[in-house]
């Protein structure tokens, strides 16, 4: 999907922040834009654009609509770890990810990665 068309899906208009970081293409560093769909304060999607278009997506809506209703059907050592991990970082299998999730919620990427590794 071309970048010119983000605030144009059923998700309505991203934040008014953009953020930025590096995407290496045969050895040349092009500016990505990250524009993040909110509800309330919670991040429910991400999109992800270089070169004027969307290239990656993290999308968090069933995280954030089933996050509260689990009912002990998972398997132990998560359920257990939930309890501790109120971002469910368990749940990323990168730390990357969680950060762009919850970059907000952190001092930098290094102390979400470290959150994020107590929480494997």
């Amino acid at each position: 999907m071309s970048e010119t068309y983000i605030s144009k899906t059923s998700l309505g208009e991203p934040s008014s922040i953009v953020r930025h970081n590096t995407e290496m293409i045969s050895g040349q560093a092009y500016t990505a834009n990250l524009y993040d769909f909110k509800s309330g304060n919670t991040t429910i999607f991400t999109a992800r654009c270089v070169q004027g278009k969307v290239i990656q997506v993290w999308d968090n809506r069933d995280k954030v609509s089933s996050g509260s209703s689990s009912s002990g059907s998972g398997s132990s050592s998560k359920s257990s770890n939930s309890s501790k991990d109120e971002y469910n970082a368990s749940d990323y299998d990168d730390p990357e990810e969680f950060y762009y999730d919850y970059y907000d919620d952190f001092d930098g990427y290094e102390d979400a990665e470290a959150y994020w590794e107590d929480a494997q």
